[in-house]
């Protein structure tokens, strides 16, 4: 799999790999949301939710190591994980201990669909 990983153009992975798990990360949310009893959104709203919790975290991956904050579980991790549900928590409009709860449910979802792919590559 190694071998594989480092014969893929990186313009292929730009074009194809990040617009393919971006839908499927939508996918993912939306069954989350059902999946915790929330009002699940509409597909294209998803995708916005999506790219707007990439954003913030590709700015919080930024930001947080020039304001001082050292790398570790905590700032890698949780705070991913806060920022993330807060968005959702706005966005869908929940309470923030059931956005967190989306989330972790959308990361296992996510987790499973990978390993899935993964595992049909072989």
């Amino acid at each position: 799999m190694t071998l594989l990983l480092r014969e893929i153009n990186p313009i292929w992975v730009l074009l194809f790999g990040v617009p393919a798990a971006i839908l499927i990360a939508a996918w993912a949310l939306q069954i989350a949301c059902e999946f915790c009893t929330v009002e699940r959104p509409r597909y294209w709203h998803a995708v916005t939710i999506v790219i707007v919790g990439a954003a913030t975290n590709i700015a919080l991956r930024y930001f947080l190591p020039i304001m001082g904050f050292g790398t570790g579980f905590d700032t890698e991790t949780i705070a991913a994980l806060l920022t993330t549900a807060m968005v959702l928590a706005v966005s869908v409009g929940t309470g923030p201990f059931t956005a967190v709860t989306i989330v972790v449910v959308q990361a296992a979802l996510c987790g499973v669909i990978y390993t899935g792919i993964v595992w049909l590559a072989k």
